[in-house]
């Protein structure tokens, strides 16, 4: 048996240790990001502004990251899990700086609001793109660890949908008991910037859970691409592909807008707090973990999934409706 077959397998029997690794690191990252959120709001003075600057900087450096790191871990010769060791720690040492940052955008913006006048809507635009352009440094670097890690799990055209689930799926939950347990855990009891030393804690023992007790699959290649034969399926034409990323591009445009949506019916009954943003972000994790869970084995075996995704649109949009009817009573 080669070296690669050998760590092949090796690779089947640790899966659910990868996955448990990938847990935390979605963990991780929704604590910074409440916690962004709680500085940011002391910042720009209003949860809206400070929601809408988080959002926007962490979808984006997700969507930068997860375009970049997905094209250049096909290509590059280093190992997906040698990768994702220096993703988590990129992360979590900039995440280590970025309470020093808010503090100098403190002292920083005074002497803009001296400069700009009473130009309100200015102010508030340079405020947002300095601090969008921070963010966006971590959360780029998260972007990348789902393709990295996805490199290891896609094994087969036929179980495409359950392997994408099970990876997605397990660090949105992560993602879910973090930010959970931020808002009404966390902040209250060990505090802001402690909390951020949790965070950056989870980061490195998950760089160091990896090198040590993944050693052996630390120079595994990745699984080998899906060989010609076997992508006749998948061959779409161009603009067929153009409207499916956008459809896409649409569903994504819409899903954050519903975040902020239901953040600001939620302060109705919460009030502006921080409070609304974590049940709101809470539930709305749990909901993707589990779809993506559930749906990745139900595309597999679908035979017709742009079907299903038309379907679910439409689930979308008439729940989106019921919800703020809901909530207006």
């Amino acid at each position: 048996m080669s070296s690669t077959d050998k760590q092949n397998l090796t690779l089947s029997s640790k899966r659910w240790l990868i996955l448990f690794f990938f847990f935390l690191s979605g963990a991780s990252g929704l604590i910074y990001e409440v916690l962004w959120v709680r500085q940011l709001t002391l910042i720009f003075g209003a949860t809206v502004l400070a929601v809408s600057t988080v959002l926007s900087a962490f979808m984006a450096g997700l969507a930068l990251g997860s375009y970049f790191f997905g094209r250049w871990v096909d290509k590059s010769r280093v190992s997906p899990l040698k990768i994702y060791v220096f993703l988590e720690i990129g992360i979590g040492l900039i995440a280590l700086l970025l309470p020093f940052a808010f503090k100098l955008m403190l002292i920083i913006f005074p002497l803009l609001t001296a400069s700009f006048g009473f130009s309100l809507l200015l102010f508030n635009l340079i405020r947002f793109l300095l601090l969008f352009g921070l963010l966006l440094l971590p959360t780029f670097l998260m972007g990348g660890t789902l393709p990295v890690i996805s490199r290891l799990f896609v094994q087969a055209e036929e179980n495409i949908g359950r392997d994408l689930g099970n990876v997605y799926g397990w660090n949105t939950l992560g993602a879910t008991l973090g930010c959970f347990l931020t808002g009404f855990w966390l902040i209250k009891n060990i505090g802001v910037a402690n909390s951020n030393y949790l965070a950056v804690a989870i980061n490195f023992l998950v760089a160091a859970g990896v090198f040590l007790l993944l050693r052996d699959l630390l120079d595994l290649p990745g699984v080998p691409k899906i060989i010609p034969d076997q992508q006749k399926s998948w061959q779409l034409p161009t603009g067929e592909k153009f409207f499916i990323l956008l459809a896409i591009g649409l569903s994504g445009f819409t899903a954050l807008s519903y975040e902020v949506i239901w953040f600001r019916l939620l302060t109705l009954v919460l009030g502006a707090s921080a409070y609304a943003f974590t049940t709101m972000l809470t539930v709305f994790l749990a909901g993707i973990a589990l779809g993506s869970l559930i749906g990745g084995r139900w595309a597999d075996k679908s035979d017709n999934p742009l079907f299903g995704l038309a379907v679910l649109e439409i689930l979308i949009g008439i729940f989106g409706i019921i919800i703020v009817a809901v909530f207006t009573h």
